[in-house]
Order: C-alpha cells, then structure tokens, then sequence
C-alpha cells in the first residue's frame, strides 16, 4: 500500500466492505494474528527465541517486535518476498538486524533444507505461525463470491482442511496440546463484547500445537 491508497483508506475507512464477506473476513484476519502473537508471547516467555513465519506476505511483526532476543525468518514464495521487500524500501522502512528472509517455493522445496540454510538452528526450540497460506475459510454460502475474488486477485484458492482431520493429523505428528479453535470460541473470546457486530465467519478456524 503506498501513500495515496493509505490516504484513501483513512478517509473511507469502510470503502471495501462491499457486501457480507468483507466484515467477516477482516475479523479473521485480525483474530487469527491476534491468537498467534498471544501463543508467541507464551513461547517467549518460555524461552524460545526463533520465530518462523510461513507464507509472510505483508506479515508486520518482524517490524514491531517486542522481544530483543526474538530472531524471526520470513518464509514466502520468491516473487512474493521480493515484492515485499521492494515495499519496504519504497517506504524507508528499515529492516531489523533479527530478520533472515527465506525464499521458498512451500510446493516444490524442502522447508526444514530451506531453514537449515538460512541458518536456523535446528536444535533450538522455534515457534512457527502459518497465517494465510491456507485458503481463507468463510460461510458455505459466501465461499464462491470469496473465490472468486482472491482467484482475480491472482491467489486461487487450492484446497482445504477439515478441521477434525488435520487435528488427527498433528497429533499422529507428535504433536501435543493441538487446539482447534472453532468459530463459537473464537467470536465468545476476542469479539463478544463489541458493539459493531464484527464476528468470524461460521467455518472460520484457528490451530495451535506445541511439538
């Protein structure tokens, strides 16, 4: 985003919430980096210091991060990183010194080859968050309009999890404490109290685990 679409957006804040998926959507969007910043603070406190974000996209944590100690290495498709760091530069945002980015192909090259290179540290512990890399899960009736757009936006949708399953999964993994985080708990715990009526869509899930 430069600085007229900025300018734009602050003037109509509301410009792109063009029908019934738009709200839905920016709730998950925040909700889901919202729960994977309070897991990664708990795994800070617990004393990880490498943080791994897969698929990163415009992902701003590495900008704003709390944690002194906290490495963080940026995961994405080299088109899309290099897109990103052009961004960056065009804005005079300077990138921290605890930053590696890692260009990747998720579907064509090995992630933990890719890490080892990038020089992560296998044997230290390292949280991991995987925000947006999976298609965006919305009510069953708003799910062609949703594909529709983000495949003109060049991201077609792929595929999908069942959330039971990939539950099953982790856990034949290694996987422990995996937490499926539905719809219903995701609205009672970050959007019970607002007035506007912002809510996450009915299929809307969120996956933590610790290994």
């Amino acid at each position: 985003m430069g600085n007229e679409q900025a300018a734009a957006l602050r003037a109509n804040p509301r410009r792109f919430e063009d029908g019934p998926v738009a709200p839905v959507l920016r709730a998950f969007l925040a909700v889901r980096s919202r729960v994977a910043e309070d897991a990664l603070a708990q795994a800070v406190a617990a004393g990880v210091r490498q943080y791994v974000v897969l698929g990163a996209g415009l992902d701003t944590f590495a900008y704003r991060n709390p944690y002194p100690p906290l490495s963080v290495f940026e995961m994405d498709h080299p088109v899309t990183q290099a897109w990103k760091r052009q961004r960056l530069a065009d804005v005079h945002i300077a990138v921290p010194p605890g930053v590696t980015f890692v260009a990747v192909d998720f579907a064509a090259e090995s992630l933990p080859k890719a890490l080892c290179t990038a020089g992560l540290p296998s044997e230290e512990p390292s949280f991991f968050s995987w925000l947006g890399v999976t298609p965006y899960l919305e009510p069953a009736n708003m799910l062609e309009t949703l594909a529709a757009r983000v495949a003109a936006a060049g991201e077609p949708f792929r595929g999908f999890f069942e959330p039971e399953a990939l539950v099953a999964a982790m856990r034949a993994m290694g996987f422990r404490e995996v937490r499926d985080m539905g719809p219903d708990e995701l609205n009672a715990n970050f959007f019970s109290n607002r007035a506007d009526g912002l809510r996450v869509g009915s299929v809307g899930h969120i996956l933590t685990a610790v290994g």
